[in-house]
């Protein structure tokens, strides 16, 4: 099994909690991170699950500066993930210098902000939710992938409970995100018996919904949320909102044979009104709904998807201190501007490189190394060059070498610097050039330089998105002004 390190903030009932669960069934497992007090679980409305806290290996405030190695001793993990939770504490600082692939799996994103600065501190990055794919990418994130939440089996197994009740719903009501999910209720409320819980969990979360003859969802910020998938584990009837098939929803499951959707509240009433009166359909819609959780959609699924993305990477990076040691896996196609890097397509295409372009300085005579790449243009190459990193010597002029780069590299794209002999590419720099600073080493041959293309500002990200979702009582000037320039 692979050694796996997860940084985590593990509260109890949430997709952390499962996503540890799945990993040690996988994994030789080390959890760090802080295990959560009486106050935290309140704050998280999980007062009640402190025995439910999942098993920390070592407890350590990830936000503290501390020795790593010694808090691991002799183990030494071969892929190492983060997971965002609850509120988006913050994990590692120092994930890029770990010896070995790393992943990140972001959640809340749509709320926690600091998650788009974190995330290009990996190598992966997991998006529970399909939309922030292209914004996390857009703002340095490289690899960014989709991987929906899903259900724990045995947490969201079926109660035994007797269904007492029309519809039934569990879930949180009181934040002004959920205004919309408290009308809807309070409409469902006067038209069919509605059995609601506000904070349950566990045992208590099944029989909750197994108190009604239909659940009820409501995704509040258009999500694909945890609810969906824990229902239909427990072979529940399900009918949600049809908001969250902007985020995939209709891609992972089949409206009207796996589950219900509903567009607004007059929908609501109808759906409601018609799978209520069809007990045989019903029955189908939840028996095929499970059926299909249990197949492709379990947090051991999630899991297997990561360890598979990352487990070809195991051993790749090696500590020369030359520059190909921050080749990133997965590196797609490369381009060497400047044609000045001290390996051929041989060794890049050795250590995965799909494609390897050499673009020749606008003064120097490199095309006589044309042979060393699978293209070669003078400079500066032709337009429409795309690429996934990209190579710069320090020899060459900066602003138009990093221009050339910027043009190439798609979003979240890795530049690396090298030999650079000055100390003009700070990071306040590269970020007027569009790029953001991961890391600088000085070593014999130069100075290495890394960073992220960046093609949008988080702050034009999140004034779009809060416009769309339109958040009640949010201030979206003030949280525009608070979000710094450079994420």
């Amino acid at each position: 099994m692979p050694r796996v390190l997860l940084f985590a903030h593990a509260s109890p009932a949430s997709w952390v909690a499962y996503y540890i669960k799945a990993f040690r069934a996988v994994s030789d497992l080390r959890v760090v991170g802080p295990p959560p007090g009486a106050e935290q679980l309140a704050a998280w409305n999980r007062a009640s699950l402190e025995q439910a806290v999942p098993t920390i290996d070592h407890p350590q405030d990830l936000n503290a500066d501390f020795d790593l190695s010694a808090t691991l001793g002799a183990w030494t993990p071969e892929v190492a993930i983060g997971i965002s939770g609850i509120g988006g504490d913050g994990l590692y600082r120092r994930m890029m210098d770990l010896s070995c692939p790393t992943a990140y799996v972001t959640v809340d994103t749509w709320q926690c902000l600091t998650n788009y600065p974190e995330a290009r501190d990996y190598d992966f990055v997991f998006s529970a939710q399909r939309e922030f794919v292209a914004p996390l990418r857009d703002t340095g994130a490289r690899q960014t992938r989709w991987l929906p939440l899903a259900a724990d089996l045995d947490a969201h197994a079926p109660a035994t409970a007797t269904a007492t009740h029309d519809i039934a719903f569990a879930g949180s009501t009181r934040a002004p995100v959920h205004a919309a999910r408290r009308h809807l209720l309070e409409a469902l409320a006067g038209r069919f018996a509605l059995y609601h819980a506000e904070h349950a969990f566990g045992t208590a979360l099944s029989e909750a919904f197994a108190r009604g003859r239909i659940a009820f969802n409501h995704s509040a910020v258009q999500e694909v949320n945890m609810r969906i998938f824990e229902v239909m584990a427990m072979g529940r009837p399900l009918l949600t909102n049809d908001a969250a098939t902007i985020n995939g929803l209709s891609d992972l499951f089949v409206p009207g044979e796996q589950l219900a959707l509903y567009r607004d509240e007059d929908d609501l009433m109808k759906m409601a009104a018609r799978l209520l009166a069809d007990d045989a359909g019903r029955q189908r819609m939840a028996e095929a709904g499970q059926r299909e959780v249990r197949a492709r959609h379990t947090y051991a699924h999630r899991a297997a998807t990561i360890l598979d993305c990352l487990k070809p990477w195991i051993g790749w990076k090696t500590d020369t201190g030359g520059i190909l040691d921050w080749l990133p896996p997965e590196p797609g196609t490369v381009i060497d501007i400047g044609m000045a890097l001290p390996a051929s397509k041989l060794a890049l295409h050795a250590r995965g490189a799909d494609r390897c372009i050499g673009i020749a300085g606008p003064t120097d005579d490199a095309m006589t190394r044309r042979g060393s790449y699978d293209v070669a243009y003078a400079w500066p190459g032709p337009e429409g060059l795309a690429a996934d990193t990209a190579f710069v010597s320090g020899t060459l002029p900066r602003e138009s070498a990093l221009a050339c780069a910027h043009a190439c590299l798609r979003p979240g794209g890795t530049l690396l610097l090298h030999g650079v002999e000055d100390g003009h590419l700070a990071g306040t720099d590269l970020l007027r050039q569009g790029f953001h600073l991961r890391r600088v080493r000085d070593t014999p041959e130069g100075r290495h330089v890394e960073a992220r293309r960046r093609s949008r500002a988080l702050r034009t990200i999140a004034d779009a998105l809060f416009t769309r979702l339109a958040v009640p009582e949010l201030d979206l000037p003030a949280l525009i002004a608070r979000i710094p320039e450079d994420w």
